[in-house]
């Protein structure tokens, strides 16, 4: 079990955690310990969960809980932990940044600031998460590192000037990054609530025997890749390097349309689709071009997508169905505001 601590009583760590009790981020703590590591994890828990941090052994990671975008608190906790290693996967959910955009550029771009800031200050490595959404829609057939960045919602905009800031420590000032970019990350643990991707938030809904959901047009694509294999492939590419500021996409090579995903849970799940509006700013295509992953790394040994659907739906069918009411009961108050 996670120890749940303050800043006064928080230990020495090899890696300092900053969003490690959300998706990716409890995920890279799993990946860590495995590898022998001592783990300290900063987290708001507006998305987080300790309970994501529930299945590790007792006294091998400490949770402290507390804001990222402060400097201040930031800054004290490297201190004190002392890590070689810190990874930057705090974010703020895109959905988010079409109701209060402002508040959520601040956020994303002032933790980028922050966790830069100590690792030019203190010395550890800096693993600095992006997103995909900083390429907009694909260009071409696939999108490499060197596609245009072209966001499209303040969320991918935030994004993007944190890996140019996260970049820019790395030129100036010599810091030890690396600049990782997942595709569309699905697995257990994803947030369901409000602001939830598509497949949690259509396995929700068929949990409580709604129909799916399907925006239109239906014909946007997505690269998917399955959580573990994410936080396996970025462990990795931390520990081999080199660690120059260079951006690595992580996805499956794969394009796939939402349609087809959404409706597989909807089969699996026994349940219809109903079309719904288009989301502001929606990216039509993506797929990851990942030669440079497996130049790094060779065969990234990813879990194709309909195992990794079935994994994930059996891991939500083992929550409470009134936690599922209850995440309903948030997303339609969201939507009615």
């Amino acid at each position: 079990m996670a120890r749940e601590t303050q800043f006064g009583s928080v230990g020495r760590a090899d890696d300092l955690v900053i969003g490690g009790a959300g998706f990716i981020g409890s995920h890279i703590v799993d990946e860590l310990l495995e590898r022998g590591r001592t783990v300290c994890v900063l987290d708001d828990l507006s998305l987080g969960s300790p309970s994501n941090l529930a299945s590790l052994a007792a006294g091998s990671v400490d949770l402290v809980v507390g804001d990222a975008t402060d400097p201040e608190t930031v800054d004290t906790l490297v201190r004190r932990v002392a890590p070689s290693r810190i990874w930057d996967l705090a974010v703020i959910p895109l959905p988010r940044s079409l109701r209060a955009p402002s508040a959520v550029v601040g956020s994303i771009v002032g933790i980028a600031r922050n966790v830069a800031e100590v690792a030019r200050e203190h010395g550890p490595e800096l693993i600095h998460f992006s997103s995909s959404e900083v390429y907009g829609s694909a260009v071409g057939d696939a999108m490499n590192e060197s596609h245009p960045l072209a966001p499209r919602t303040p969320y991918a905009a935030a994004k993007a000037a944190s890996d140019l800031i996260t970049q820019s420590y790395v030129h100036t000032f010599r810091v030890r990054a690396i600049v990782i970019r997942p595709f569309n990350t699905y697995g257990p643990r994803q947030n369901w609530r409000r602001d939830a991707a598509v497949v949690p938030r259509t396995i929700r809904r068929g949990r409580l025997k709604l129909p799916a959901q399907l925006a239109i047009p239906g014909t946007q694509t997505r690269d998917f890749v399955f959580v573990s294999d994410v936080a396996r492939l970025a462990v990795q590419l931390a520990d081999r390097g080199p660690l120059d500021g260079t951006v690595v996409n992580v996805g499956s090579g794969v394009e796939t349309p939402i349609a087809d995903v959404v409706g597989a849970i909807a089969r699996g799940m026994d349940v219809g689709i109903e079309r719904i509006g288009t989301r502001p700013a929606d990216v039509t295509r993506h797929r990851a071009d990942i030669g440079r992953l497996r130049s790094r790394l060779g065969d990234p040994a990813l879990t194709p997508l309909d195992v990794g659907l079935e994994r994930t739906i059996d891991w939500y069918s083992r929550l409470d169905d009134d936690d599922a009411r209850s995440a309903q009961a948030d997303e339609t108050a969201r939507s009615s505001e």
